[in-house]
């Protein structure tokens, strides 16, 4: 159903995503390539957490740190949500015309956003623009608590109809070998996940790389 499909199905389909396929060897040995989260699979373009990785592993040192980079991403997404509030709720009208929405709310955001690093220091009224942003959007979701901003992926990973491809398995395996290069190098780095007090972390990832709280 359009606008129900799964993150990884959707990015397969997009323009980038068949791009990548055919860029995959050579960004492969230009050593290119792109980061994302557990709703997309593992390939050689694109390097994804490990899955049911335990604390206080390498694995799950090298979760942490991938996350950290996908972080500013991820704020730019709430950013851009908080200050158009066309976006606190489900867009309206045909599916075709949503890309025009939201290109809309993009370049507007990265023209506001430029101009503010452009200025010395921050002002009093870009705090309180900061603050009428925080305000609205609390405001909005307090009158719908049904409203969820942005959209939550499925706790579904990507999966192949039928046996996958020989070109697929060997994305697959060629990905698995990148980051595992990856992990091994922080680790040999010496670079750990910040701890509490030099205490173990109170908290692991569940079997879809979400951090819940360890019980006591």
């Amino acid at each position: 159903e359009k606008g129900s499909s799964h993150d990884s199905p959707c990015f397969n389909k997009s323009s980038l995503g068949k791009m990548l396929l055919v860029m995959a060897e050579t960004l492969r040995r230009q050593g290119l390539y792109l980061i994302g989260d557990s709703a997309y699979a593992l390939r050689s373009f694109l390097v994804t957490p490990y899955d049911n990785a335990k604390p206080n592993t390498k694995e799950d040192n090298f979760n942490f740190f991938l996350s950290s980079k996908r972080i500013y991403v991820e704020c730019a997404f709430g950013e851009i949500d908080r200050r158009w509030g066309i976006l606190w709720k489900a867009l309206e009208g045909e599916l075709s015309g949503h890309k025009y929405t939201i290109d809309s709310c993009l370049r507007l955001h990265n023209f506001i956003v430029e101009y503010r690093l452009s200025k010395e220091k921050t002002t009093e009224e870009d705090s309180y623009e900061l603050e009428e942003l925080e305000r609205a959007s609390n405001d909005f979701y307090g009158s719908n608590p049904l409203e969820t901003p942005g959209v939550y992926a499925e706790d579904v990973l990507d999966t192949v109809l039928g046996r996958p491809s020989c070109r697929e398995t060997m994305l697959r395996e060629h990905g698995k070998q990148l980051r595992d290069r990856l992990c091994n190098g922080l680790e040999n780095a010496g670079m750990a996940r910040p701890t509490s007090g030099g205490k173990s972390s109170s908290a692991h990832h569940d079997r879809y790389n979400r951090m819940v709280c360890n019980e006591k």
